[in-house]
């Protein structure tokens, strides 16, 4: 589900009855929920809101996924509340431009569109991927350091960091180390104390 305007500033949301950690939802903000999954709650926020909903078949899914790796499939992912991803929401835009306009090619742009975000919410999870071996690409080291540069109190968490780039706390510490020669917290506190410029 996307959210296309509005926001939902305070609320609680429960999976399955337990209890997550509510994600302030922009305009932007995506919820990924699995099949067979229940998702309850509450929030409040902006008086007008509107939300793209975009339900796939898990035939579909199999189709598009099938053997790719056994005992998996996409709707093995775990839920996911009020994250942000580019080639997610841009896949649900078009979703609903097609919607919105259709014509007599619609129904395969939707299902190409639907491959893709089912692709990258796969590649979001790291289900299939194999783990890097060494530091973060040159990338991911970008995005990162963009990450902590944006961040208002210039000191993001590592799992925030870790998560930015798809990989375990453990191998994000492990990996930016290696890319940069220091720990995440040691580069945040020399980039706090020198904002700048690199200190070197």
């Amino acid at each position: 589900m996307l959210n296309l305007k509005g926001v939902a500033r305070n609320g609680e949301d429960f999976v399955d009855g337990r209890r997550i950690s509510f994600q302030p939802r922009r305009a932007g903000s995506i919820i990924y929920m699995p099949g067979g999954k229940d998702w309850t709650g509450w929030d409040e926020g902006d008086a007008n809101a509107a939300y793209l909903l975009v339900s796939i078949e898990q035939g579909f899914a199999d189709e598009v996924f099938g053997g790719m790796v056994v005992g998996r499939r996409p709707t093995d992912l775990p839920p996911s509340i009020g994250f942000r991803d580019s080639v997610a929401e841009m896949a649900l835009q078009r979703i609903a431009i097609e919607l919105k306009q259709p014509d007599p090619i619609s129904a395969t742009m939707v299902e190409s569109l639907a491959t893709q975000l089912l692709a990258q919410m796969v590649r979001l999870s790291g289900v299939y991927r194999e783990q890097a071996k060494g530091g973060l690409s040159s990338f991911d080291l970008k995005r990162v350091i963009g990450m902590i540069e944006a961040s208002p109190d210039g000191r993001p968490t590592l799992a925030a960091l870790a998560k930015e780039v798809g990989v375990s706390r453990f191998h994000f510490w492990r990996a930016f180390k290696q890319s940069t020669g220091m720990t995440p917290h040691a580069f945040i506190a020399q980039r706090r104390s020198c904002p700048l410029a690199w200190c070197s």
